[in-house]
C-alpha cells in the first residue's frame, strides 16, 4: 500500500469551468511576467478566457437544480 490512496477523481463539469477560469488567469499571470508580454495585458487575455468560461457555466450549460 502506498502513501497515495487508490481513488478516482471524478470531475464535474462545473469543476472543469473552475479549473479553467482559475488556469486561464494564472496562465495570463505567467505569460506577462516571463515573456515581453505587458503584465495587464497578460491578465487581460487571461481574464477574457475566464469571461467565456463562465459564460458558458452559467448561460449556455446553466445549473438545473
Amino acid at each position: 500500500m502506498g502513501l497515495i490512496p487508490d481513488t478516482e477523481l471524478d470531475l464535474d463539469y462545473y469543476d472543469k469551468i473552475l479549473g479553467g477560469i482559475f488556469l486561464s488567469l494564472t496562465g495570463g499571470t505567467v505569460a506577462g511576467y516571463s515573456t515581453g508580454i505587458p503584465l495587464a495585458y497578460g491578465v487581460g487575455a487571461g481574464g477574457i478566457v475566464a469571461l467565456i468560461l463562465m459564460y458558458d457555466g452559467m448561460f449556455r450549460n446553466g445549473p438545473l437544480g
